[in-house]
């Protein structure tokens, strides 16, 4: 399930998807640096989609972030950070490293994240990480979201990664979802046909600026996923990265 929205009856957590309802599609032909995947501990080397929960966002080499709702309640021995996947599925799994968690913290300053400190190893070095940055929120600057989940109501999700376009928009429009002053309303632009949908939560949000790409949040909640559904970004700041 998928969280966007306020009270229990209708909040959505963008998390898990079931191995039935997987699409083989690549929607985006390649994911920027730092993109991860959470599984299960049990989830067998050939089958990583089967126990996909969230996704998540490598910002140093033994520190991932993620939404606070992905690991809320879970131990660091029940599940492993997948990064850099580049096909979840069977039989074409493939991922540059299978990483243990061994801390799971909740950042304080922000109500929807949480920094996972993995085992430093040599398969966390050299991933080409994307920079922190404060979300620009002109509606002019290219943004978007990355993950494996589905972009519209009832899609399957993806055996490799999704991209999402998005807007910056007013933080009115997210106050049914309980927005904070540390978190960032957007929508899809008008006319796109896509969404931050189940299978989201916890993943990147970037931005493009002078041609540099910047990590700037990861996606939270929401109510609904349509194309004109606005949902809640958490914004990460620059300690995060520190174990």
């Amino acid at each position: 399930m998928f969280r966007r929205g306020l009270g229990l009856s209708v909040v959505l957590l963008l998390v898990v998807c079931s191995p039935s309802s997987v699409s083989p599609v690549t929607v985006a032909p390649s994911a920027p640096g730092g993109i991860s995947a959470l599984v299960d501990s049990v989830a067998p080397a050939d089958d990583l989609m089967s126990t996909n929960f969230c996704d998540g966002v490598q910002v140093s080499a033994v520190v991932v972030v993620t939404a606070w709702h992905c690991v809320a309640g879970r131990t660091p021995d029940s599940f492993d950070v997948i990064l850099q996947p580049g096909n979840l599925c069977y039989p074409d799994v493939s991922f540059g490293a299978r990483a243990k968690p061994i801390e799971i913290r909740r950042i304080s300053s922000r109500p929807d994240l949480a920094a996972i400190t993995i085992a430093n190893t040599p398969g966390n070095r050299g991933v080409p990480l994307i920079p922190l940055a404060s979300v620009d929120l002109a509606d002019t600057t290219e943004t978007f979201a990355v993950g494996f989940g589905e972009t519209s109501p009832g899609q399957a999700a993806s055996c490799t990664v999704r991209t999402v376009a998005l807007r910056p928009v007013s933080a009115a429009l997210c106050s049914d979802a309980g927005i904070t002053d540390t978190e960032f309303c957007a929508t899809p632009p008008t006319g796109a046909d896509t969404n931050t949908c189940p299978g989201f939560s916890g993943g990147p949000v970037y931005q493009r600026h002078n041609g540099a790409l910047r990590l700037v949040g990861i996606v939270s909640r929401g109510k609904g996923c349509t194309p004109k559904d606005p949902g809640v970004y958490e914004t990460i700041p620059q300690d995060a990265a520190s174990p």
